[in-house]
């Protein structure tokens, strides 16, 4: 099995816009992060660009259901997230900062 790295996994428009992505993608590649770090790096993500569960949970490297649960419904109802449907029926997260 092959092993695929935090800076393989996150693109690179992220890291080119954002200077606390580079920072999380930096901590990823030395430890597992925190709950409070993964939902720093889920609104650093969301505040380059609008993404779905499935796109955050490939991110950060964890199932999409245990994402939306664990980090995304919790996010959305602290104010720290908002959440839109596209026309296909898919959420879109946002940061709100």
């Amino acid at each position: 099995m092959t092993t695929i790295y935090a800076d393989e996994r996150i693109p690179k428009r992220f890291t080119e816009k954002s200077e606390e992505v580079r920072e999380y993608v930096q901590l990823m590649t030395y430890r597992r992060l925190s709950t409070d770090e993964y939902k720093g790096l889920i609104r650093a993500l969301c505040s380059v660009e609008m993404l779905s569960a499935q796109q955050i949970s490939e991110y950060i490297d964890r199932h999409r259901e245990y994402t939306r649960f664990q980090f995304l419904a919790p996010m959305v109802r602290a104010g720290e997230l908002t959440v839109k449907a596209d026309s296909r029926g898919l959420f879109h997260y946002r940061a709100t900062r």
